[in-house]
C-alpha cells in the first residue's frame, strides 16, 4: 500500500501542473468585439501588457483561460494517477 504523502515523481506532476496553469494566467488570450459584433482574435500576450488595435485595447477571452485550466488539471490529474499506480 502506497502512504499517502506523494512521491517524487507526482510531486514533479503536480509542480508541472501548476506551472503550466501559472503560463496560462500571465499569457492568456485576448480579442477584441468591434461595433459590428466581429470578433477580432488578438493572440497571446503578457497579461499587464495586452495587445492593442489602434485605440482599442484587447480584452482577455476568460472563458478560453477557464477551458485552458480545465484542459491543464485533467492531464496533471491523469498523469499524477498514472504515477500514483506505477508507484505502488
Amino acid at each position: 500500500m502506497v502512504p499517502l504523502a506523494a512521491q517524487p515523481t507526482e510531486h514533479k506532476i503536480l509542480i508541472a501542473g501548476a506551472a503550466c496553469a501559472l503560463l496560462a494566467l500571465l499569457f492568456p488570450p485576448f480579442y477584441i468585439r468591434l461595433q459590428n459584433g466581429i470578433i477580432l482574435n488578438m493572440g497571446y500576450s503578457l497579461l499587464f501588457d495586452p495587445p492593442r488595435r489602434g485605440e482599442i485595447v484587447a480584452s482577455v477571452d476568460a472563458p478560453l483561460v477557464l477551458l485552458e485550466w480545465a484542459v491543464i488539471a485533467v492531464i496533471t490529474g491523469v498523469a499524477w494517477f498514472i504515477a500514483r499506480k506505477r508507484a505502488a
